[in-house]
Order: C-alpha cells, then sequence, then structure tokens
C-alpha cells in the first residue's frame, strides 16, 4: 500500500460547553489537519502516471475545510451561546437544527467579517472534527481505488487526535 499526504493550517475557535476545564470557555487554536490517502499502486498512464493521486485534488479538498473553518467560531448547536449569537428567528429561518441533522455542520455569517460560525450536532472536540473533516475529504477525492486513510487533527502543538481506517 502506498501512502501520501497533504495538510493545511487554520485558525479556528471552539468552545466545550460541558468541559469542566478552561476548555468550557470561547477559545482559538492554530489547527493544523494533514490528511493520508493510500492506493495498492500508481497510476500507470495518463496526467496522473506514476502518482498515487495529484496533490493539486488534495489541495482543493482541503480547501473545502479551510473555506468553511478558517477564521470561524465552531459550536455545538446544543451550546446556549448559539441563542446568544443568533436570534431564534434566524435560526428557525434558516431551518438551523435540520440542516447540521442532514450535513453534519452549517456555516452561517451575519454579511461582515466580524461573525463566522459553524454549528456542529456535537461537542467540537478534535476527535469529533477530525471525523467530520474526514467525511469532508472523502468527497473531495474522486480518484478510483484511492481513499482516505487516515486524519491527523493537531489542535495544539503537543496535542492531536488521529483517525485511521
Amino acid at each position: 500500500m502506498i501512502e501520501i499526504s497533504k495538510s493545511i493550517k487554520i485558525e479556528m475557535a471552539h468552545r466545550l460547553k460541558d468541559h469542566n476545564g478552561k476548555c468550557r470557555n470561547i477559545h482559538g487554536h492554530s489547527w493544523e489537519i494533514e490528511f493520508f490517502v493510500s492506493a495498492p499502486e500508481l497510476q500507470r498512464s495518463g496526467p496522473s502516471a506514476g502518482m498515487l493521486v495529484d496533490y493539486s485534488v488534495m489541495k482543493k479538498a482541503l480547501e473545502a475545510i479551510d473555506l468553511i473553518f478558517d477564521h470561524a467560531l465552531c459550536l455545538d448547536l446544543d451550546d446556549p451561546v448559539v441563542n446568544l449569537l443568533v436570534p431564534l428567528h434566524v435560526q428557525l429561518e434558516f431551518n438551523l437544527r435540520t440542516y447540521v441533522t442532514a450535513n453534519g455542520f452549517a456555516s452561517f455569517e451575519d454579511g461582515s467579517p466580524a461573525l463566522k460560525l459553524v454549528f456542529v450536532d456535537f461537542p467540537p472536540t478534535s476527535e469529533n472534527l477530525a471525523i467530520l473533516w474526514m467525511s469532508i475529504l472523502e468527497k473531495g477525492i474522486s480518484t478510483p481505488f484511492v481513499h482516505v486513510c487516515r486524519i491527523e487533527v493537531k489542535e495544539t502543538c503537543t496535542s492531536k487526535a488521529i483517525i485511521t481506517v
């Protein structure tokens, strides 16, 4: 099996509403996301001959995460802070809970660069975010026989979550 990886760094805040320590407060991290793809052999012909997959394909898959999550505040939809930041009538108009349940996340911007929110239906821990981000990356890699096999999400320089399939 052959593996290659691609990574990005994003800046994102989050809060763990039920945490017993400092993480119950809104705080931010410089997140590093590295994902790995694998296949039994390299492509034999065409423009990607000699490659597992073109790194530009992997970069594009990561850009989907960057676009949504970079410089955002990520909150569990059940966090009471959501009601402070997004009025209930806007939540209902947007059908926020249904959208998050169906899609795994929802992003919301109030039209200014001052409020970029991402809502998820789970506590936004590095482990849960790794699972979500892996599913986003899997949708971005459509090369036959190549699959996303691992993601590493560094929340801090000393802490990371690893998901391997």
